[in-house]
């Protein structure tokens, strides 16, 4: 039998299989290199995008860092003014320290609810590389800036590179140390000589608080330390961030979160009760405030109508806007009928009011009319103008700057005082100022003819005085000090007169140059600081003895501690960041 061969056949075989080996491990390795291409760009990706969002932590934390360091120099220059002015004590520290942290914590919020939706770029060339706290997403319970239980803050920062697609998110909880002051006041071992009278040329007028102001609102609610109030308000610490039955109060504490609006009728009772409102407060409809409520509002306080308030306080951070008080002069009682208004900003009242047993703490002011006054406080730092108080009994005014007083149609009177630390600008005092005593602490001017009945005026610069024919008295055992002193005619013959055993007292000036625009009688005196000739109800005084002439108190030496002030430590990015995750 004949077998035969064919190679040729083999050899295609073989040649095709090799071929196909030689392409499958091609397509492979291509596969392969490509897969581990897009691993590595993927790789990158992460890498990039997570710097991006640790640089936007670490932009938020200095952001922070920069924050604290204003407000540590403005504390630091706040206890250095007091130092100079020897008025620094350990309850003043207290409470400038204490002040201004609420303002550094509200600072801090408002810089981080205000960076929500901010994206910052990592340069100017590359408008799609970013990072940012993103907005809020309330309808599925997402909030990028959280304030926690221990007054920290957890922000959640989202960077970014191609234009979004692809993006990471850090959490970093932010929280001043417990410890930390934003300055220091300590006590040395040596002590400043208090004067024991004022200088020449000088009066030493002092303008005493008139208010202490409560305890300042929380910083942090503490929702998650008491229980929740469930369907009773009566003899309760608790938490109900729905609440809005002020009728239900009774012998209780309410911490509520968000902002509120309380409507509908008070009870007659006294609820003894405060309410915590970590938002801003409004009300509508609001008939009857209980008696025996007070609130202590993180926001503003806006309430349009007249209320019937009784046994009130509200203290808030922000301002306070009010249209009236109904009924406030029939009160009776000083502890349960008084009203109390507190804020750090503005407090507003829009109507005439007759107030009795107010209390009002500002940073400013913005009144309508008074038609009464009566044994109520008023305390404003800055500039401020009443236009008109009608009547003005048993009460006391403390202006810390400039301030005017257009009209008082019932005078000033019974143990009243008003006090101004700047420039003051009296307009028509009718009845003048009985039994009551005002201080200026620079320039008075009174465009109006004063007179005065068994008080005292104490102007730290010129007193400005006009006079009418003789409708400018100082009469009835009446003290005037003045630094130097100036007149303003308004008819012919025109004189201040000075009688019934009263006292004008000038630290800068001469009687020649006075002579023609007062007349002294009935055992009065015009003192003059200085040398000169005494004749008849002039006299000339040195300064001890002027001092004591016209009731200017001369203690004796007394001593006071001094303080050394410094800056709040440094505080570094580690130092304020408690936690971060990455997610």
């Amino acid at each position: 039998m004949k077998k035969v061969h064919n190679e040729q056949g083999y050899t295609l075989l073989l040649t095709i299989v090799l071929i196909s080996v030689v392409i499958l491990l091609s397509a492979t390795f291509t596969i392969k290199a490509l897969s581990q291409q897009k691993q590595v760009e993927r790789t990158d990706d992460t890498y990039e995008v997570t710097a991006i969002t640790e640089m936007g932590v670490e932009y938020y934390r200095a952001k922070i860092l920069n924050i604290i360091s204003k407000y540590s120099n403005d504390t630091y220059n706040k206890l250095t003014e007091l130092r100079v002015k020897n008025e620094l004590t350990q309850d003043i520290i207290d409470s400038v320290l204490a002040t201004q942290m609420l303002k550094l914590e509200e600072s801090i919020g408002l810089f981080l609810n205000n960076s929500k939706g901010e994206k910052v770029y990592f340069s100017d060339l590359s408008q799609t590389i970013f990072f940012q706290i993103p907005e809020d997403n309330p309808t599925k319970g997402y909030f990028s800036v959280n304030r926690g239980s221990d007054g920290s803050w957890t922000i959640e920062v989202a960077g970014s590179i191609h234009n979004g697609s692809k993006s990471k998110i850090i959490s970093a909880t932010i929280k001043i140390p417990d410890q930390y002051y934003l300055a220091t006041a300590t006590e040395t071992s040596g002590v400043l000589p208090i004067q024991p009278d004022p200088p020449p040329n000088s009066l030493n007028i002092t303008f005493d608080s008139l208010i202490n102001a409560p305890q300042p609102f929380p910083s942090v609610l503490p929702s998650q330390e008491v229980s929740s109030c469930g369907s009773s308000y009566i003899d309760k610490t608790c938490v109900d961030n729905n609440f809005s039955n002020l009728a239900a109060l009774k012998n209780s504490i309410i911490y509520t979160n968000g902002s509120k609006n309380f409507s509908g009728n008070g009870l007659a009772s006294n609820a003894n009760s405060a309410i915590y409102v970590n938002g801003d407060m409004k009300t509508t409809s609001l008939n009857n405030l209980h008696k025996g409520i007070n609130f202590y509002v993180s926001g503003k306080v806006t309430i349009p109508n007249a209320i019937n308030p009784s046994g009130f306080l509200i203290w808030s951070k922000d301002n306070i806007s009010i249209g009236g008080f109904n009924n406030l002069i029939n009160s009776t009682d000083q502890k349960s009928d008084r009203v109390e208004l507190y804020t750090l900003k503005k407090i507003t009242i829009q109507n005439a009011i007759d107030a009795k047993y107010l209390s009002i703490l500002a940073d400013s002011a913005d009144f309508n009319n008074f038609n009464s006054l009566v044994s109520s406080k008023i305390q404003i730092e800055q500039e401020t103008t009443f236009k008109i108080i009608n009547s003005m009994m048993y009460s006391h005014i403390l202006i810390n700057n400039n301030a005017t007083f257009d009209t008082f149609n019932q005078g000033i009177k019974n143990e009243s005082s008003i006090s101004v630390k700047g420039t003051a600008t009296f307009g028509f005092i009718n009845g003048g100022i009985v039994d009551s005593i005002a201080k200026v602490g620079k320039d008075a001017s009174f465009n109006q003819p004063i007179k005065l009945n068994n008080s005292t005026l104490l102007v730290g610069g010129k007193g400005t005085f006009r006079i009418q024919n003789s409708e400018a008295v100082i009469d009835n055992n009446s003290t005037v000090v003045v630094d130097s002193i100036n007149f303003s005619s308004g008819g012919n013959n025109a004189r201040l007169v000075v009688s019934n055993s009263s006292k004008l007292c000038i630290r800068n000036g001469k009687y020649e140059n006075i002579k023609d625009w007062v007349q002294p009688k009935d055992h009065s005196k015009i003192i003059f600081l200085g040398s000169g000739k005494n004749l008849g109800h002039v006299f000339y005084y040195d300064n001890n003895e002027f001092n004591k002439e016209c009731g200017i108190s001369s203690a004796p030496i007394v001593t006071q501690p001094t303080y050394e002030i410094q800056n709040g430590s440094s505080l570094t990015e580690e130092d304020i960041t408690s936690n971060i995750i990455y997610r």
